[in-house]
């Protein structure tokens, strides 16, 4: 394996609710696009955190603004929980598999 360039798909950023960003996941379409999911929050175990995704049409060298596949996660037998990790399929085409872990709020 060759390492042929490097880059960031969205940065940490302090004092917000972006400060910590993990459980990347990434896809290419059949268009070239790439797409990325990943989760963030004001910190590692925060129960605020949301999984968000963002897509590049230049190989990674620019990225759009991360948005929120969906809104915050549903509240299940009265138990609230967040979404922890946003996993990414390409189906052929211009469709996309997305798959979301929740994660209990005990």
């Amino acid at each position: 394996m060759k390492i042929v360039d490097s880059g960031v798909v969205i940065a940490s950023r302090p004092k917000t609710d972006g400060v910590s960003c993990c459980f990347p996941s990434i896809c290419v379409m059949d268009s070239g696009r790439w797409v990325a999911g990943f989760r963030l929050g004001p910190t590692k175990f925060s129960r605020t955190q949301r999984a968000f995704i963002s897509a590049s049409d230049d190989h990674g060298k620019t990225w759009s603004t991360p948005i929120e596949p969906t809104g915050p996660a549903p509240i299940l037998d009265g138990q609230p929980g967040m979404w922890r990790t946003v996993g990414l399929t390409p189906l052929g085409g211009s469709r996309l598999a997305v798959t979301l872990c929740r994660e209990d709020h005990y």
